[in-house]
């Protein structure tokens, strides 16, 4: 009779083989499916361009080319600081107004939010490119120049405050960890749309001869830059698919006043957030309002005579572009990393803003002791600290504001998704303004006027001094103390524990599938 063998055992290892196979193979399947899927992450990543990079045009640009190169004269610093204030009362009316006509919108096969971001994309591009293109015919005219700058700077506001990205996300996903990946995308490739825009100074200075005029070079980048990212932004959103709403929202689109009061009253995330980021968020834009002013007289201009070496001051702004654009590459990659390792958003913010407080402190401190302005790279060293710390922020609050959507939803039922991108966005847009007007009524003061065919300084210049001392105090001591209040706001107010967020996680996902069966 015949003997037969018995199989051998598998080994250990051999038997976790098939294991791992079928492991990948279920991770591989998710990453081909919604929203894991490769034309999810590219909308995601991209349909930013517009928004991201005119935000780094109006920080980086707006007010220097109103003061130094419009053509306007003196008009130049009025007109930029009477416009940002004005364009935030503007807005504290306007941006609630559009929050609550995207909450109150119809949900259609395409979604609720993104065919508002489409008209995002379309009027900021517009108005970009003719708010940097003032007709040469016009501005020997005050009343004109000014009607012509407030229509298309509101405009372009307008355009910003339909920016519904926040909202978008929510609705595609509750996976902290895929949001991160969005937010994490969305600035790395945004940030590749705003390089154009850092560097628009730059080249224009560069090219200004050949171009008929510094002016002109500004307005011929600005529209060019502008059209690149922007048709890039509309196919982005294109290829992104809205995901599912609360029941609420589906079956009751229109926002009653008595659901924007229940926010305001039992959401106290959102006023939390907002109190931090009304703080830290001025940290980022004061230096960027500032810097290239002090980056102009403090290293490149003779202040004896009032003429500046436009072809250094090129190069540094350049560098300088670079101590902002490249941590955010590096940084903003390792971020999600950080929110994963701090197991939440809040701590990750923390630590980030952290950071940033001594780096900043020491811009004024070197400039009070004589060291700062004799060495353009101690600039430069602590301005990288400075936007290094600033790019770690920028995932975990992307999340804690989307947080404070899936709190509204948990307490109330109601995202209100729009209204809170709209609060994110009015407070936004009103510290650039502030930290641009600021800047302005500093160079009103001085009576502050420049020769925009070559940028020399026309005024007084025994002011010049005393003025870098107040612009390295707006660099240096007012983020630095900003951000340590903003701290301190979330280490003591903010409400949402790890048992909150399992609760709103496990009510999130019953819905979800609910929303899945009755497809």
């Amino acid at each position: 009779m015949t003997q037969i063998a018995e199989p051998v055992p598998m080994t250990v290892s051999q038997q976790a083989i098939p294991e791992v196979n079928a492991e990948q193979t279920v991770k591989r399947a998710r990453h081909r499916e919604y929203p894991y899927d490769g034309k999810t992450m590219f909308g995601m990543a991209a349909q930013g361009l517009i928004s991201i990079a005119g935000a780094a045009l109006m920080s980086a640009v707006f007010m220097n080319y109103l003061t130094d190169y419009a053509g306007i004269g003196a008009w130049g610093a009025t007109l930029a600081t009477t416009v940002l204030f004005a364009g935030r009362i503007f807005d504290a009316f306007n941006d609630p107004i559009e929050g609550w006509i995207m909450d109150s919108a119809k949900t259609t096969k395409h979604g609720k939010y993104k065919k508002f971001i489409i008209a995002s994309v379309v009027i900021s591009a517009v108005s970009l490119i003719l708010l940097y293109n003032i007709p040469n015919a016009i501005v020997s005219n005050p009343l004109l120049v000014g009607i012509w700058v407030v229509f298309f700077y509101f405009a372009y506001d307008v355009g910003t405050s339909f920016n519904a990205f926040l909202p978008l996300v929510q609705s595609v996903t509750e996976d902290d960890t895929l949001r991160a990946k969005f937010f994490t995308v969305s600035r790395i490739v945004g940030t590749v749309g705003a390089i154009p825009m850092g560097m628009v100074m730059t080249l224009a200075l560069a090219l200004g001869n050949s171009m008929g005029g510094i002016k002109n070079a500004i307005g011929i980048l600005v529209s060019a830059a502008v059209i690149v990212v922007g048709g890039i932004s509309l196919v982005a959103i294109c290829m992104v698919k809205e995901g599912h709403h609360s029941v609420r929202d589906e079956k009751h689109p229109v926002v009653k006043p008595r659901d924007i009061l229940n926010m305001l009253q039992s959401n106290k995330a959102l006023a939390v957030n907002f109190l931090a980021c009304l703080f830290f968020g001025f940290t980022w834009t004061l230096t960027s309002a500032v810097a290239t002013y002090y980056l102009k007289w403090g290293y490149n201009a003779n202040l004896v005579t009032g003429q500046v070496d436009n072809a250094q001051f090129a190069v540094q702004t350049l560098i300088l572009s670079a101590a902002s654009l490249v941590p955010i590459f590096a940084v903003t990659a390792f971020s999600p990393i950080m929110v994963r390792k701090c197991g939440s958003n809040l701590k990750a913010m923390e630590i980030s803003i952290a950071m940033m407080i001594v780096p900043a402190a020491l811009i004024f401190v070197l400039q009070m002791v004589g060291i700062l302005q004799q060495n353009f790279w101690i600039l430069f060293l602590l301005l990288f600290l400075v936007n290094c710390a600033s790019g770690l922020t920028f995932v975990p609050g992307y999340g804690l504001w989307t947080e404070c959507i899936d709190y509204n939803r948990y307490l109330t039922g109601r995202e209100m998704g729009g209204l809170v991108n709209a609060i994110k966005a009015l407070l936004e847009k009103g510290q650039n303004a502030i930290a641009g007007a600021i800047t302005g009524v500093l160079l009103i003061a001085i009576g502050y006027n420049v020769d925009s065919a070559t940028g020399a300084y026309l005024g007084d210049l025994s002011q010049m001094p005393a003025l870098l001392d107040k612009l390295s105090f707006l660099m240096g001591v007012v983020p630095a103390v900003l951000a340590l209040l903003a701290l301190l706001v979330y280490r003591c107010a903010y409400p949402i524990t790890p048992e909150i967020r399992a609760a709103m996680r496990e009510r999130f996902d019953a819905e979800s599938a609910l929303a899945n069966t009755t497809e």
